[in-house]
């Protein structure tokens, strides 16, 4: 209860949601979510769901469109992920007290992910070139530009040195702040010029 109450009271909650949403009939083995999940995160306060991470795919094409209705069905809004290149890599765009704020999320692992427009699903990409482009283009219809990468050493203290350049590559092209997810452990904080 005291956790819902701090997140019913930021202005904008947003949560990663990883994994597939259950449903009748999936095969396999990976991370799935109840079906009362979604019920518990909209209940709970949350308003926009990160997609680009390593379980999103964990059950194919069928498990990932079936996730992502569900997650529209209840109303989120959500980033990372698409059945399309352009949906995946397009940022989300929220205006909140007045100030502009663009949201990108993005992934290292390798399940699931946007390599080429061919694809018909995945998530968004840390190694794509494409960044580059929309970071700088981003940057300049925001007021504040967060980046939300799913990378990192799982368990490790501390991010590896070239997780710390990427995301210093990612401050020098717009990023006003970087907040990471999946190493599973509290990795610290960094300014870095002033981001």
């Amino acid at each position: 209860q005291k956790l819902e109450s701090f997140i019913k009271d930021a202005d904008y909650a947003i949560g990663n949601f990883e994994g597939t949403l259950f449903y009748e009939g999936m095969e396999g083995v990976g991370m799935v979510q109840r079906p009362s999940t979604l019920a518990v995160l909209r209940n709970a306060g949350f308003d926009l769901l990160l997609l680009a991470n390593n379980h999103i795919g964990d059950y194919g094409k069928d498990g990932f469109t079936h996730t992502l209705r569900e997650i529209d069905k209840y109303g989120f809004d959500r980033t990372g992920a698409g059945f399309s290149y352009e949906e995946a890599y397009r940022p989300f765009i929220k205006e909140i007290n007045g100030m502009r704020f663009g949201f990108l999320n993005i992934c290292e692992a390798l399940c699931c992910l946007y390599k080429h427009p061919s694809q018909d699903y995945g998530c968004a990409w840390t190694g794509a070139k494409i960044l580059e482009h929309i970071i700088p283009a981003l940057k300049e219809k925001v007021d504040f530009l967060v980046v939300l990468p799913h990378s990192g050493l799982e368990l490790n203290d501390y991010p590896l040195e070239h997780t710390k350049e990427l995301y210093h590559h990612y401050c020098d092209l717009g990023a006003d702040c970087i907040v990471a997810a999946h190493p599973h452990v509290p990795q610290g904080m960094e300014e870095y010029n002033g981001r």
